[in-house]
């Protein structure tokens, strides 16, 4: 059976013609009949073949690389993290992902599997593809592809092409369904059916070992210098003896938790996904870690990767540190070992310390005014040079929460829950100048409002009184946004120890909005409340003159929330008080309701 539509391609005095074809037959290596989860197998397997023992690039060159695609025009380039420049820069339309080998870069354009030149970008060879790629992965001295064949009754293939030529070295042929395939050292990793991972000999396609998962789906695999892994959702498992186990307990298995508002990042790429068969959305949310060579596999922390931000957390959950880049999405990131790097869309390249999330270095890609795609990293063990100055976590998260793209609504509201676990007077002046942005959405603002009542920060009063100062004035195009928050806040600090100097501004404060016309009469009874909590006695002489000047108002009077808040706040006053209000009561000229509500009021005192 034809599987590739054989056509030969010149390339030039120094180039090469291709023959042969991706995949013709071949013995299958993949069926249910195995030795699954062999401990002697796998363990004799893994001493004959050697992982690396210390994080390296795995190119030839020995130099850190990046190489990455975008459009405006289409391009596939090549930039050296080592010397720091662009190596080189071609046309090409990528349409899938970018595997990097010891001396080439190849990916699919259009319908053809495309090996260039790891040093000068020049296309080493060509291959149509008739079928649908699954994925692509270059080993030191050969290509593998797994691409699906048929509708009705499809084929999946691993094919191994020389590196040099193209040539096919050997296929195997499945019925069953093929993820994309991971190359580590001289083993090519391909999942099977979502439960299997197959281990095979790169140089020959021989089968070395199967994994069963016995628990979980085997959906991700990740291979780094020096270590090989894969697992699911919920964590991963490295390669190691205990592997064999197809059990989570028993593996050298770690997950970390995360928030809910960042579920959506994953440990990696999906082998079976189609959409992730070429970079997508799914690069921008990622959960960036790195395992040991050997030894205990432990992740005391992870980065989430969520488009523009990243957010550290430690083993159970706790966040460590933030990162937000500026303006625009990060397209590619990677775990390093000794930095996290990451690509932004307009080619800029920032290198963060894993550790304290601090810039280490971030670098103008030269590739001009393009939008970048996607990207893959060799770079395992680089060390990027310099210090930035850092943004603070706070400040972060400050930025995120006030951010105005729309589609970060559970990023903010994560930013924010992070801020109400700090401590501080400058956490309420932050949190209440989110309240003061005006497209912070209604649900985040209701969510800061419960943070800044829940805290009860007396060190946080003058900042408070502070938000005060704007009052709503149409001429003027200000308007008191964050009084009955401000309110709700000051009124939480009831019983509090308060400092006797602030006393007198916040009472002034209050009270300007309490005699303004333009206070809303639903903010009102915040205001009241808040001159209660804080007043100390100062607010009784302001209530009783406010409450002679609207006692006959219907709509003020009206208002049930103010009725209570204002006769409640008058009859912890003292005697004078409680003879005014029954004053009132028995005057023709208050309100009804407030005549009512007074009187049921002083009965339910003097019955106590």
């Amino acid at each position: 059976m034809t599987h590739v539509r054989l056509k030969p391609w010149a390339l030039g005095l120094a180039g090469l013609l291709l023959v042969g074809q991706l995949g013709c037959g071949g013995s299958s290596a993949f069926g249910l009949q195995s030795d699954d989860n062999s401990t002697a197998q796998l363990t004799a397997v893994l001493a004959a073949h050697p992982s690396a023992t210390a994080p390296a690039p795995r190119n030839g060159t020995g130099d850190a690389m990046l190489v990455l695609t975008g459009g405006a025009p289409k391009f596939l380039a090549a930039y050296n993290l080592s010397k720091q420049k662009l190596a080189w820069r071609v046309a090409a339309d990528v349409s899938s992902r970018i595997s990097i080998g010891k001396d080439l870069a190849v990916a699919l354009e259009g319908k053809e599997l495309v090996a260039h030149d790891l040093t000068t970008g020049a296309v080493r060879w060509k291959i149509n593809v008739a079928g649908a790629l699954v994925g692509v992965a270059a080993a030191a001295n050969h290509v593998i592809a797994v691409y699906k064949q048929g509708t009705g009754k499809p084929t999946w293939h691993v094919v191994a092409l020389g590196a040099a030529n193209g040539a096919e070295a050997w296929s195997n042929d499945s019925e069953g369904e093929l993820g994309a395939p991971v190359v580590h050292g001289d083993i090519v990793l391909v999942p099977f059916l979502s439960q299997w991972l197959n281990l095979l000999d790169v140089a020959t396609g021989k089968p070395l070992a199967r994994l069963r998962g016995l628990e979980d789906q085997v959906a991700i695999l990740r291979a780094t210098s020096d270590a090989a892994y894969f697992g699911s959702k919920r964590g991963m498992i490295r390669l190691d003896e205990k592997a064999a186990s197809g059990r989570r307990q028993e593996s050298s298995f770690v997950t970390i938790k995360v928030p809910t508002q960042l579920a959506r990042a994953t440990w990696g790429v999906d082998a079976y996904s189609s959409i992730e068969t070429a970079y997508s959305a799914a690069d921008r949310t990622r959960l960036l870690w790195r395992g040991p060579h050997a030894g205990s596999f432990e992740l005391p922390h992870a980065t989430v990767h969520y488009f523009r931000f990243l957010f550290d957390f430690a083993q159970d959950g706790a966040l460590r540190w933030v990162y937000n880049h500026p303006r625009v999405e990060l397209v590619a990131s990677e775990h390093i070992g000794t930095a996290l790097l990451a690509v932004a869309v307009n080619g800029q390249l920032v290198a963060l310390d894993p550790s304290t999330g601090n810039v280490m270095q971030r670098v103008d890609l030269g590739l001009g005014n393009v939008q970048v795609v996607g990207a893959t990293f060799d770079a395992d063990g680089w060390a990027p040079t310099g210090n930035e100055a850092s943004e603070s976590t706070h400040a972060a998260l400050v930025a995120i929460a006030k951010d105005r793209d729309a589609r970060f609504e559970a990023v903010k509201e994560l930013a924010v829950a992070a801020l109400a676990k700090e401590t501080g007077p400058e956490v309420t002046a932050d949190l209440l100048s989110i309240l003061a942005e005006p497209r912070v959405s209604i649900k985040l603002k209701d969510q800061v409002v419960d943070i800044l009542v829940k805290r009860k920060d007396v060190s946080a009063l003058p900042a408070l009184v502070n938000a005060l100062t704007t009052h709503t004035d149409f001429v003027a195009g200000t308007e008191a946004a964050a009084l009955g928050p401000v309110a709700r806040a000051m009124a939480g600090l009831v019983g509090a120890k308060i400092d006797p100097a602030v006393v007198p501004q916040a009472i002034a404060a209050l009270v300007s909005h309490l005699d303004d016309p333009a206070t809303m009469i639903g903010d009102l009874d915040n205001v009241i409340d808040a001159m209660t909590a804080v007043g100390g006695g100062r607010e009784i002489a302001p209530l009783r003159t406010h409450l002679l000047a609207y006692r006959a108002d219907p709509d003020t009077a009206g208002d049930e929330p103010w009725r209570l808040a204002i006769i409640n706040a008058l009859l912890r006053g003292g005697p004078p008080e409680v003879e005014l209000l029954r004053s009132l009561a028995d005057d023709k000229r208050t309100n009804a309701e407030l005549a009512q509500a007074i009187t049921a009021a002083l009965r339910k005192k003097t019955a106590k």
